[in-house]
This record gives structure tokens, C-alpha cells and sequence, in this order.
């Protein structure tokens, strides 16, 4: 996964330099996931954990004043649900390569969309009691979209403030057959970045 990570990254970076202003990205997130098609299969009183907080590092560049590129890693989070011992774990990491469409609307502030691609890898498991430890495992490495939007800030020559709100989609991670619905979660979250110009 890390190779496979690196070589994605690479090829997306490659033509950065030619980018006008690009940048390094690094910030951090909060957010959930919707873990409804699993809490499904357990009673009332569930312990549900989908709450998570990650790591975003990335690069990029604008294209022109209205429209930038950047490739961000999307630290790994892990969410469960849990009760009388069983419980189900659903991980995902990954990279994410964006599209981002600017808007001035005061000066060093604009408004922004995006629209995202997510290379991401995933991981479902469950220890449950029935069938002894870790009875159950799916993993895939496959591409999910996305889309958000936010404000960014310049506060310096060389240097902007951004807060976003996004949702990736991530679909079709396990079986529907073991589930016994869609195995689809959305990713909500929240982020703010320091930008640094080079």
C-alpha cells in the first residue's frame, strides 16, 4: 500500500512545477463516518465509534487565479462499533488528488468548491465471538469521489490559512451479502491547513 501510495503520488506531482504558486499543505482534520450499515446489524445500545481526527499533508499549485490542482495523504483512521464483546473495525487511508475552483470575494480571501479523486485503501474486519477472532476481513484499494468546499486566507507573502468541509464517498468496501445492505460510508470532515508558497 505505501509503494503503491508513493508511485500514485509521484505521477500526480510531476507536473507541479509548472504550476503557477504552488505550495505545501499540511493541516489536520476532525470528522465521521457514516457507520450506519454496520451499526445495523447490532441491538440498541451499541458503542459506536465514528469520530476520528487525522493528518493531511499534500502539495499544489494554482493553474490559473480561478483554478488550482494539489494531491493530499489522508492519515489512517480506524472507527468501530462494538457490544457484548463483538465488534467491527473499518480503517481507511489514502491519497487524494483535487481539483479546486476559486472565487474572490475580498482581497487575499476567496471562496473555493473541489471536486475530489480518493485512492484510498480500506480495511474491514470483525472479532466477533461467533466465529472467533477476526472471522471476517476485507481490504481493497480502489478510487472513491468526493466534494467540499471552504474559505482560504492569505495571511502573508508567502503563506494562506484554508478551512474546509468535505465528504468522500467510499463505497462498496464490504460484502452486501454479509452485511445484509450497502456496504458504502460516507467520510465527513472538517480541516484547516497552514499553505506555504515556494
Amino acid at each position: 500500500m505505501k509503494l503503491a501510495i508513493g508511485l500514485t503520488a509521484l505521477a500526480l506531482l510531476a507536473p507541479l512545477p509548472a504550476l503557477a504558486d504552488p505550495y505545501v499543505l499540511l493541516g489536520g482534520a476532525v470528522g465521521s463516518v457514516d457507520m450506519g450499515a454496520i451499526e445495523s446489524n447490532y441491538g440498541p445500545g451499541a458503542d459506536d465509534s465514528d469520530n476520528f481526527s487525522r493528518v493531511i499533508v499534500g502539495i499544489g499549485g494554482r493553474v490559473n487565479r480561478n483554478l488550482g490542482v494539489e494531491v493530499n495523504y489522508l492519515s489512517k483512521v480506524t472507527n468501530s462499533v462494538s457490544q457484548n464483546g463483538s465488534q467491527d473495525n473499518l480503517s481507511h487511508q489514502g491519497v487524494q488528488l483535487g481539483l479546486l475552483g476559486f472565487l474572490p470575494v475580498a482581497r487575499n480571501v476567496d471562496l473555493f468548491a473541489k471536486v475530489t479523486a480518493n485512492y484510498l485503501d480500506t480495511s474491514y474486519n470483525t472479532n466477533n465471538v461467533v466465529g472467533g477472532p477476526n472471522y471476517y476481513q476485507e481490504d481493497h484499494t480502489e478510487t472513491h469521489f468526493g466534494f467540499g468546499g471552504g474559505v482560504e486566507f492569505n495571511i502573508a507573502q508567502n503563506m494562506a490559512l484554508r478551512a474546509s468541509l468535505e465528504q468522500i464517498q467510499i463505497q462498496s468496501v464490504v460484502n452486501s451479502n454479509f452485511l445484509g445492505r450497502s456496504g458504502d460510508f460516507n467520510v465527513n470532515q472538517g480541516s484547516v491547513a497552514l499553505l506555504m508558497y515556494f
